[in-house]
């Protein structure tokens, strides 16, 4: 599953894990399909990883 580095996005530019994993996310969180992400601008595609991780950071209980 991805994970932020310390709280924030890794370079999903540079790091190619990080970008399938960010890719995962959107498609398991928001059921998006590939063509849907593969349309997107790099700032759109962003932006939905940030609110899909806030999402689920709502949904996790904190310990």
């Amino acid at each position: 599953m991805f994970r932020p580095v310390f709280g924030g996005l890794p370079d999903l530019a540079e790091d190619e894990k990080a970008f399938w994993d960010a890719q995962g996310l959107l498609a398991r969180w928001f059921r998006m399909q590939p063509s849907e992400m593969d349309a997107m601008e790099a700032d759109e595609f962003v932006r939905w990883v940030k609110q899909a991780l806030e999402q689920i950071s709502l949904q996790t209980p904190r310990q």
